[in-house]
């Protein structure tokens, strides 16, 4: 046998090697964490962080509109400008957020909210 016989019959032979062998799928899928979704504190509506709007106590005791969602500090979202105002009148969000809210943090706070929720139209 020649070395081109010999080559030939190598490739044959891996080939019929690679017939037998179960099939390797072709694509790999790569599995990635499912989004993490989070719920309005009145309504309970689950959505993205993206689809709600996140108001945040920071370390330092002061209130925030969190746009980014990525401020420290213990957060509750909120789902629609009513959902708010139904937390303010109930109290929710200062449950949620574990603090009590001035009458000029709540104003503040619901002019932010609302015009988040407008520009979200």
């Amino acid at each position: 046998m020649n070395q081109h016989d010999q080559h030939a019959h190598s490739q044959q032979h891996d080939q019929q090697q690679q017939e037998h062998q179960p099939q390797q799928p072709q694509h790999r899928h790569q599995h990635t964490a499912p989004k993490r979704l989070r719920s309005c504190i009145v309504c309970g509506t689950s959505a993205s962080k993206c689809d709600l709007v996140r108001i945040v106590r920071t370390p330092e005791g002061s209130l925030l509109l969190d746009t980014s969602g990525k401020k420290p500090g213990r957060g509750a979202y909120v789902c629609s400008h009513s959902c708010f105002e139904q937390a303010l009148r109930s109290s929710k969000l200062q449950r949620a957020l574990k603090t009590q809210i001035s009458q000029d943090e709540l104003k503040a706070l619901s002019m932010q909210v609302q015009s988040v929720f407008i520009d979200k139209r």
